[in-house]
């Protein structure tokens, strides 16, 4: 039985909402499923479901496996659509087109409302933090040692050699993500802290950004204050 989220649920807004799941995961989604290869795309599939679906499972019950992979593939592929569309109303726009590209663009909110209505249904309830930060540390230990590298041969194999340095970038950021939590976990970090978060790979700076990000060398106006 699969649980069915409410915004007033968690006390969440829509923009709250959006900026949490769509941006991230929009961004994701459209990178890996223009022509990827059908195993890499069905790779990736599983990794995105288990990833949104981290506060889904309670008590034994979950949606079917099959229900759980339409929803999240439905999910990559509304978000795929709304982000091409968003790039081609500024393409007919561009050449002179400016009525396709009010309509384009119209098209592409209306497919972003419906990738956000989707994803209500992947994410289900919020349950306890403490089990849900044992979860997480448990995924991203997955992500680190299994999923990432994977997805990264399987890009490799698919002659997508982005995705795969992609997805080495990813590996390293989870590692981060590791450290962090558990430094945080064990109150070894204050209110104080601050996180600089790049807007290329991910990769998270503790209190002050540096000149070059270590893990894709984006320079440091591409990091934001997080907060």
């Amino acid at each position: 039985m699969g649980f069915v989220l409410a915004l007033s649920n968690t006390g969440e807004t829509k923009d709250q909402f959006d900026t949490f799941f769509l941006d991230g995961l929009i961004k994701i989604t459209v990178y890996f499923f223009r022509g990827t290869h059908p195993r890499t795309k069905r790779c990736e599939v599983k990794l995105l479901f288990e990833t949104l679906c981290l506060g889904n499972k309670k008590g034994g019950q979950t949606m079917s496996d099959t229900l759980d992979q339409e929803l999240a593939l439905a999910f990559a592929n509304m978000s795929k659509s709304s982000a091409l569309n968003k790039l081609y109303a500024a393409r007919v726009k561009r050449e002179g087109n400016v009525l396709l590209s009010k309509l384009l663009y119209s098209i592409s909110q209306s497919e972003k409302i419906h990738a956000r209505r989707a994803l209500m249904y992947i994410r289900g309830k919020i349950g306890d933090s403490t089990e849900y930060m044992k979860r997480l540390l448990h995924i991203k230990n997955e992500k680190i040692s299994i999923k990432y590298p994977k997805i990264s041969r399987l890009s490799i194999d698919a002659g997508k050699k982005k995705a795969s340095e992609a997805f080495d970038q990813f590996g390293k950021v989870e590692k981060i993500h590791q450290k962090l939590l558990e430094e945080a976990l064990k109150g070894n970090t204050d209110e104080s802290t601050k996180y600089y978060v790049c807007q290329i790979c991910g990769y998270i700076a503790v209190d002050e950004m540096p000149p070059r990000c270590p893990v894709c060398n984006a320079v440091k106006e591409k990091f934001r204050l997080e907060d």
